[in-house]
Formats: structure tokens, sequence, C-alpha cells
């Protein structure tokens, strides 16, 4: 009952990161009147930086509380996703994907590592939780997605920053857990 919280806050980011990248082409080509050539720029800016993130994110996740990583990972998320509702041009999505490659190292890299030290001896469970909660937070973003024709493409994004302000709020209201190491980051 003590990690159902993480779980469903990790449940809302999934959801989010598959939204945010079935959405961004089409904001980018409908609402923002890009170019395919835009979206291959945007594309490529996050991947570029996401493995030296992974090494510094993991690098700190290995020294200390994996917990306040998240944390910041998930506050990346919010000001990521509430730039990418207001953004007004395709080249201004270009140095947001520096947030979206930070989140993406955090999300992706520490997370299972946090399960796994959240549950010790239990190697399987906790990257079977995260696995599942990935898968489900992949199908509900797919579900969710539709609602793009009713709001707008702009508009997805502002229901992703909200998830993800739901879930930072969501990470501040849990005590760390004792079984967690507490260093510095």
């Amino acid at each position: 009952p003590e990690f159902l919280p993480y779980f469903t806050g990790f449940v809302m980011i999934f959801t989010c990161m598959t939204m945010g990248m079935m959405n961004l082409p089409l904001v980018v080509l409908k609402t923002l009147k890009g170019t395919g050539h835009d979206i291959g720029i945007i594309y490529s800016i996050a991947p570029v930086f996401e493995l030296p993130f992974m090494f510094y994110f993991g690098l700190l996740a290995s020294r200390g509380d994996q917990t306040r990583i998240i944390r910041r990972g998930v506050g990346i998320a919010v000001v990521y996703y509430a730039l990418l509702s207001v953004v007004q041009a395709p080249w201004h999505i270009y140095p947001v994907q520096i947030l979206s490659a930070a989140m993406i190292a955090i999300i992706s890299g520490v997370a299972i590592t946090f399960f796994q030290n959240y549950l010790p001896g239990q190697a399987g469970t906790a990257t079977n939780l995260y696995a599942n909660a990935q898968r489900i937070g992949s199908t509900t973003g797919y579900l969710l997605f539709s609602l793009a024709d009713t709001l707008g493409y702009q508009a997805i994004f502002y229901l992703c920053t909200g998830l993800c302000l739901i879930t930072l709020l969501l990470f501040y209201s849990i005590r760390p857990h004792p079984l967690v190491p507490q260093g510095i980051v």
C-alpha cells in the first residue's frame, strides 16, 4: 500500500510521455505549421543529451537518494509540458527538447533503480511493477490521446502538465522510504 502512490505517479508520467510523443509531431505540423524537417530536428535533439544525462543522473542515483532525483525529474516534466503548451513556432521546441532528455534520463534510467531500492530483495517484483506502470501508462496515454481531436493538439500538453503536477504533489506528499539510501543530491 505504501508504494501505491509511487506506482500511480509513474503510471501518470508514462501516460504523459506516450501522449507527448504521439502529439508533438501533430502540434508541429497542424498547429504550428511546421515541416517534417522541423520534426526531424526536434526528435534528434533529445537523444544527443540523453546519454550524458543518463550517466550524470545514474551517478547521482548511485550516491544518494533516488527519491529526490525522481522528484526533480517530475518537476522537469512539469516545466517541459508547460513550455510545449505555449510554444508559438517549431524552433521554440528545439531548446525545450533538452528538458525532454533530462526527464527521460531520470524516468527511464533512475526509476528502475528507485523501484528496486524501494523493494530490496524483491528485484523481480520491483522490475515487474516498473514494467506494469510503463505498460498501463502507455495504454492510458493511447486512450487519452483521442482527446486531441476534441481539445486541440496543444491542449494535450496542458493535460500532461496537469498530470505531472499532480504526480509531483503526490511524490512530495509521501515520506521517503527508510530503506532508500539518504545521501547528498
